[in-house]
């Protein structure tokens, strides 16, 4: 079964579930982004209270995601998530660029969660190589 057969089962039996999805994702996701942004516009070097949040909601949205076999929502959070890993062990360091990065994550995973089932034919791949790029090769997912 594809992607796209496994969301239209979900939605044929029970569209609740995915507009519950999309409707605590975005609330995860708004979480995220405040606490990015925070630590973006300088009000502290580091924050790992913050850095831990936005691993735990972009994390939720992963999970979320893969058991609702939103494949490419799913594999975009889960190389975020792996770079955040990265940021609150200190391997990386959080500085604007791997901020930005993160933030232009969100706003793809938002832009996905206005229509998760085209969310497959979104071309996340450059993103998502950007992404790989900053996570140490020992540290991968």
């Amino acid at each position: 079964m594809n992607d796209q057969s496994m969301i239209d089962d979900i939605i044929a039996s029970d569209p609740e579930m995915l507009e519950s999805f999309v409707e605590e994702s975005r609330d995860c996701l708004n979480a995220a982004e405040t606490d990015l942004n925070y630590l973006r516009d300088g009000a502290v070097d580091s924050d790992p209270e913050r850095i831990e949040r936005a691993f735990r909601s972009v994390h939720s949205v992963k999970s979320a995601a893969g058991f609702l076999g939103l494949d490419n929502v799913a594999e975009l959070a889960l190389r975020m998530e792996t770079l955040l890993d990265n940021m609150r062990a200190g391997t990386i360091p959080n500085d604007p660029n791997t901020l930005d990065l993160l933030l232009e994550g969100l706003a793809m995973l938002n832009t996905m969660l206005q229509n998760p089932m085209g969310a497959t034919g979104i071309n996340t791949q450059p993103l998502l190589a950007r992404l790989s790029e900053n996570i140490p090769s020992n540290h991968a997912e």
